[in-house]
């Protein structure tokens, strides 16, 4: 999925209607930055829905993206997308 330059030097963060159903169904606000997409848990036990919302997700999101990572610590983070501009991924 390509970034468009405009999002790159002012990034926002975005929600539309197409995400309303992450929220009311799994109990997860997911928002796109920089070509990545994060996924934030809303509700207090929603490590209960995660497997389900994960399936859901990477499913509707096959097309265009290739896995998903856990974030645990910043250092998780790919905040100079090293990974999306990589030739080895």
């Amino acid at each position: 999925m390509p970034i468009v330059n405009e999002l790159i030097i002012s990034p926002q963060i975005l929600m539309n209607e197409k995400q309303q159903y992450l929220l009311e169904d799994y109990g997860f606000f997911e928002f796109e930055l920089l070509g990545h997409v994060f996924s934030v848990m809303t509700l207090k036990r929603g490590d209960l829905a995660f497997d389900t919302y994960i399936r859901k997700s990477l499913a509707i999101k096959q097309p265009f993206f290739s896995g998903y990572r856990t974030v645990r610590t910043y250092d998780d983070l790919d905040i100079t997308l090293n990974r999306a501009f990589s030739k080895r991924g």
